[in-house]
């Protein structure tokens, strides 16, 4: 069974958007949010990666702040950026996240048995090389599943900023243990791999 997670449908709005590293500096518009994060205009691009603080008004005077991360750049000749902005797409951090982030504890645990896709091509590999083959290799920490154990795992796309995540089951096949425990993982066969590869491909578009 397949369980997919997070997925937000996108809203066309228009909002203003006040953003920075270090403050709200930064004035654009969003012209797109969805709960999983949003699209910002931008004259000049924050590095993937970067963590920004979100200030984000509505028409009607609704103020909300959030913490995200640039997880898209969309560049555009500046001839062309009236009909087709240029911006961010920046991904909220939910509050579990944060939390995380005070405790290597919790980060350590939060991260057991799932597989980061940061890019579109890292996605793609893992479709072809793992998924299209019936397996997908994750990360498992010091806690190792035992042979033939079946497990759940997830996959997460951090390049969109829907934020996507996927919940797949799979049965262990493979044990690769690692000197480090952080660097453990199994070789799973994954259950119905054709339809998350499906649903991945879809959350992508």
């Amino acid at each position: 069974m397949i369980r997919e997670q997070r997925k937000g449908v996108r809203h066309k709005r228009r909002l203003q958007v006040d953003y920075g590293v270090e403050d709200f500096s930064t004035t654009g518009f969003g012209l797109d949010i969805s709960t999983g994060g949003l699209f910002v205009t931008a004259s000049k691009l924050l590095p993937i990666g970067a963590r920004v603080h979100l200030r984000i008004t509505s028409a009607q005077g609704l103020i909300f702040y959030a913490e995200g991360r640039v997880v898209r750049h969309k560049l555009t000749h500046q001839a062309l950026r009236a009909s087709d902005p240029q911006g961010l797409g920046i991904r909220f951090i939910s509050p579990a996240e944060i939390v995380e982030g005070f405790s290597p504890t919790i980060r350590r645990a939060s991260q057991r048995h799932l597989v980061q896709c940061t890019t579109p091509q890292a996605l793609d590999s893992l479709l072809r090389e793992q998924l299209g083959r019936g397996v997908i290799i994750v990360p498992t920490g010091a806690s190792v599943p035992e042979a033939a154990e079946t497990i759940d795992f997830h996959v997460s796309l951090d390049f969109s900023h829907d934020a996507p995540m996927h919940t797949g089951k799979g049965r262990v096949v493979q044990v690769l243990n690692a000197q480090t425990p952080d660097k453990r993982a199994v070789v799973l066969e994954v259950q119905d791999a054709a339809k998350l590869i499906e649903i991945l491909k879809a959350a992508a578009e």
